[in-house]
Order: structure tokens, then C-alpha cells, then sequence
């Protein structure tokens, strides 16, 4: 049995994805979200024994702190926040 041209399947097209609403979300919010998620995560890493990685996810959070608001660093180290020039 012999094929031409016109019997082969035509190439398959990729299905047409569904657009997906991108969430478009604060660096403030992310930032607790994430100080949330490291939080539970040390936990966790406290149970398991994993003592560095505890460490590293509970310098994660703090961080994430500071982002959420800047003057948070300053509340976690006793120091007062820069004021304005010449203040």
C-alpha cells in the first residue's frame, strides 16, 4: 500500500493554552507571605533536627521583615531610623 502527500496527518498543533490571570501582588504582601512560609519552614526544620537550615530560613524571615517595612530592621537591632536631612 503506497501514500501520497495528501494521507499524511497534518503536523499537530499545541492545544491552545488557557490565559491565566497573572495575580499582580505587593512587595510588601510577598514579603509576609513569604516571612509566613519561612517561618513554618524553620519549624519544621527545627523538628527535623536540620539545625543550618534552620538558621538560613530564620535569616529568611528576618529579611523578608525588613521588606515588608523597612523600619523594621532598625526595631529589630534597638537603633533609631535616619530621619531627614538635617533633622
Amino acid at each position: 500500500m503506497s501514500y501520497s502527500a495528501s494521507d499524511k496527518p497534518a503536523a499537530a498543533m499545541p492545544a491552545p493554552q488557557p490565559m491565566v490571570d497573572q495575580v499582580v501582588i505587593s512587595s510588601t504582601d510577598a514579603a509576609r507571605y513569604i516571612e509566613g512560609m519561612c517561618a513554618e519552614l524553620k519549624d519544621i526544620a527545627d523538628q527535623a533536627n536540620l539545625a543550618f537550615l534552620s538558621y538560613l530560613l530564620e535569616m529568611a524571615s528576618e529579611e523578608a521583615t525588613s521588606q515588608a517595612n523597612p523600619h523594621s530592621a532598625y526595631a529589630i537591632y534597638g537603633e533609631v531610623p535616619p530621619g531627614p536631612a538635617g533633622a
